[in-house]
């Protein structure tokens, strides 16, 4: 049978209370130093980040882009110069959002390392702003004409926009269920036929116009 090998145990020194924690000290100074965290936010989702007018956003603005580039925009009102709206698009997400009425000049901002709003994309930040302004106003009866502002070929040599026209279109419809104009109908002996018939009511059917 092989003889197993014996191996004796030699006791560590005792340490004294000071000895333990002047190790445990000099330990905690020889481990590495924590990274310094990004002190940047993590990127919006893509929408609206904040809207800064008293008057109605019913007009429709859609912004198309690609993927690989992240995009801050915002709407400065042409006469008054003051911010109206800013978003964040996430590229390739779709995106739409209502404005108030108004001409504005666009103004973005692309990046991949959002940072934050005053900060937008860090040194990096490229920043592009359209020759000329969008108007947003309403057309004929119930027409609420916006833009489609497409930037899928912003990052290639010729750096074209397309800007094409895009409306939301309103519809009034009465239903005429129990109002006087529907047909006559039945009217028990306990009702009295002399009593008042309901009103007309009326709904509002909004869509993108084709």
């Amino acid at each position: 049978m092989t003889p197993r090998a014996q191996i004796r145990l030699r006791p560590l020194p005792r340490m004294s209370l000071t000895g333990a924690i002047l190790g445990l000290v000099l330990g905690a100074l020889l481990l590495p130093a924590p990274v310094a965290a990004d002190t940047g936010d993590s990127p919006p989702r893509t929408g609206l980040l904040w809207l800064s007018s008293s008057l109605p956003a019913v007009f429709p603005l859609q912004v198309r882009t690609r993927a690989g580039q992240d995009y801050y925009l915002t709407l400065i009102h042409d006469e008054t110069g003051q911010a109206t709206l800013a978003a964040y698009i996430v590229g390739g997400d779709f995106f739409r959002v209502l404005v108030p009425p108004g001409r504005y000049e666009l103004h973005l901002a692309s990046g991949t390392h959002w940072q934050d709003e005053d900060r937008l994309f860090g040194a990096r930040t490229r920043f592009y702003k359209m020759g000329a302004p969008l108007l947003f106003e309403t057309r004929g009866i119930g027409t609420k004409a916006g833009h489609i502002v497409d930037l899928r070929a912003l990052d290639e040599p010729t750096a074209a926009v397309s800007v094409s026209p895009l409306a939301i279109c309103q519809r009034y419809g009465a239903d005429l269920t129990g109002s006087p104009l529907s047909p006559p109908a039945f009217v028990p002996l306990t009702e009295d036929p002399d009593a008042p018939r309901p009103r007309l009511r009326f709904s509002v059917r909004t869509r993108v116009c084709d």
